[in-house]
C-alpha cells in the first residue's frame, strides 16, 4: 500500500542534500570534533560549515548558533537558566497556554522551584496576547517565551507584540521557531528577540538535532558542564553527522520558501473538499492567519485519535491534534486555552502538508477521510473494543 503523508507538522522527510553530507561522518571521516587529529579537524570544519547555514537560513550570525540534540532540549534550556537565574535566584516568567509542552513543562518546573509565571490570554482565534499582560508584575520578568507559529494550529503568534512586552519589561524573549523556521523565519538579526529555538528534523533534517540561537551579546549560563564544547555552553562531542545534515537542510530552505504558496492552495482545497463532502467539520481558528501546511480540524461525532487509526489503516498518515501527545484522547492543551468544549476537542485531527505533497494526496485523503467518519459514526464514533 503506498503511503499518503500529510503530517509534516510532526516530520518531514530527510532531503537528499541531507542524506548526502551525514554520508563522509558516518562513513569516512567518524573523528570528534575535539580531537587535534586530522580526522578531528575534518570533523571541526563540517560543525562550522553547518554553523554557518544554519546562521544564514536564520539570519544570525554564526556564534550566536549553539547546537542541540532538538528543539526540546533547546526550550528547556533557555527557560530553565533564565527562569532560576544566577545562583538560584528565580526570575519571572511569562509564557502563552499554547507553547509547546517541552517549553510549558519547563516553566512548570521553574515555578516548583520559586519562579514566578504568569500565563498570558489566549484568543479564541489561537492567538496569544502579550499585549494584554502587565508589566508591572511583581518580582519583575526575566523570560517572555512565544512560539512563532503553533504546532496544532498552525495559528502564527503576535511576536512583535511579545518583543514590546519583552522590551518595556528588561526581559529576555524566546521564540520557539521549529514550525515556522521551514516557511520562512523572519530574520534574527535586529528582530528584538533574543533566544531562538530550531528542530532540524522539521525542515528536511534528521531527528535528534536542533539548536538554540542566543543573540550576541547576551549573558547566559551554560546547560551542560563537560569538554566546553560550543563555545563552552553546552558540553559534549558533538553529533557530526547530525550537525552537517543540518546545516545541508538549512540551505535548503530559502528553495522551499519559494513553495509556500502553492502548498497553502493545496490546504485550502483540502479544507474546501472537507467541508463540502463531510458532514459536522469545523475548521480550527480558520480565520487567523496560518502556516500554509496547517489544516487543524474538529469533527463532531467521532474520536480524533480513531479518525487517525482510520486513515493510517487506508494508508493515510495524519495527526490526532500535536504528535508530542498522541495515544490518548485528551483533549489538548491548546484547544482548552482557546476555549474549545471538550465535546468538539476530542475529535481534533491536524493534517500537515509539505512541498512533497500532491493534489493527488489531497484528494485522496478526502476520499478515505469521508469514508472513515462515516463508518466511525456508524460504530458510535469509536474504534470497537
Amino acid at each position: 500500500m503506498s503511503h499518503i503523508y500529510v503530517d509534516h507538522a510532526a516530520d518531514t522527510p530527510l532531503c537528499p542534500a541531507a542524506r548526502e553530507a551525514m554520508l563522509p561522518a558516518l562513513t569516512e571521516h567518524w573523528g570528534s570534533a575535539s580531537s587535534v587529529h586530522g580526522m578531528g579537524a575534518q570533523a571541526r570544519a563540517w560543525i562550522d560549515r553547518a554553523r554557518e547555514h544554519v546562521a544564514s537560513m536564520a539570519g544570525c550570525e554564526p556564534d550566536e548558533v549553539y547546537f542541540t540534540s532538538g528543539a526540546t532540549e533547546a526550550l528547556n534550556w533557555a527557560v530553565k537558566v533564565v527562569g532560576l537565574g544566577e545562583a538560584g535566584a528565580p526570575r519571572g516568567i511569562v509564557s502563552s497556554l499554547i507553547e509547546h509542552e517541552a517549553t510549558l513543562g519547563a516553566c512548570r518546573w521553574c515555578a516548583e522551584r520559586g519562579a514566578p509565571v504568569t500565563w498570558m490570554p489566549v484568543g479564541a482565534d489561537g492567538r496569544a496576547r502579550p499585549a494584554e499582560v502587565d508589566v508591572r508584575l511583581s518580582g519583575g520578568i526575566g523570560l517572555v517565551a512565544l512560539m512563532a507559529a503553533n504546532n496544532e494550529t498552525g495559528c502564527t503568534q503576535p511576536v512583535d507584540d511579545a518583543v514590546r512586552l519583552a522590551r518595556d519589561a528588561g526581559a529576555l524573549l524566546l521564540v520557539d521557531a521549529v514550525q515556522s523556521a521551514p516557511w520562512g523565519l523572519a530574520p534574527f538579526r535586529g528582530s528584538g528577540i533574543d533566544l531562538v529555538a530550531l528542530s532540524a528534523h522539521k525542515f528536511n533534517g534528521p531527528q535528534g538535532v536542533g539548536a538554540l540561537l542566543i543573540r550576541r551579546g547576551t549573558k547566559f549560563a551554560s546547560w551542560m558542564h563537560g569538554g566546553g564544547q560550543e563555545q563552552g555552553l553546552r558540553a559534549g562531542t558533538p553529533n557530526t553527522a547530525s550537525v552537517m545534515g543540518m546545516g545541508a537542510a538549512a540551505g535548503q530552505v530559502v528553495a522551499r520558501r519559494g513553495m509556500a504558496g502553492a502548498v497553502a492552495c493545496l490546504r485550502d482545497r483540502l479544507q474546501a473538499s472537507l467541508l463540502a463532502r463531510v458532514d459536522g467539520v469545523l475548521v480550527t481558528a480558520g480565520d487567523a492567519p496560518r502556516l500554509p501546511g496547517h489544516l487543524h480540524v474538529l469533527v463532531r461525532g467521532v474520536e480524533g485519535e480513531a479518525v487517525v487509526m482510520g486513515l493510517s489503516q487506508q494508508g493515510v498518515c495524519a495527526s490526532a491534534g500535536a504528535a508530542c501527545s498522541s495515544g490518548t484522547v485528551e483533549v489538548s492543551h491548546v484547544l482548552r486555552a482557546m476555549g474549545v468544549p471538550d465535546e468538539l476537542g476530542r475529535g481534533a485531527v491536524r493534517f500537515s502538508l509539505g512541498p512533497e505533497t500532491t493534489a493527488d494526496d489531497v484528494d485522496r485523503t478526502v476520499g478515505v477521510m469521508t469514508d472513515v467518519v462515516a463508518e466511525l459514526r456508524a460504530l458510535g464514533g469509536r474504534v470497537p473494543g
